[in-house]
């Protein structure tokens, strides 16, 4: 069975997001971009940036904040 998560870091200098696939319970990253914190005016700005041009598509969440 495969499982998507939508992965991410978010500090104060950089953001980070990815998928998280896994399978057989096995994680593989997929889709992972990385980019400078001050590029986006919010959390929800960056999100969707990301969202927009990957189109990922993924059924559950996970992110650590700093």
């Amino acid at each position: 069975m495969r499982e998507r998560l939508l992965v991410g870091d978010i500090g104060g200098t950089n953001a980070r997001f990815a998928v998280a696939t896994r399978e057989d319970g096995d994680f593989r990253i997929e889709h992972f971009e990385k980019g400078a914190g001050d590029d986006f005016a919010s959390f929800d700005a960056g999100l969707q940036e990301y969202l927009g041009r990957t189109g990922v598509n993924a059924g559950a969440a996970c992110f650590a904040l700093a």
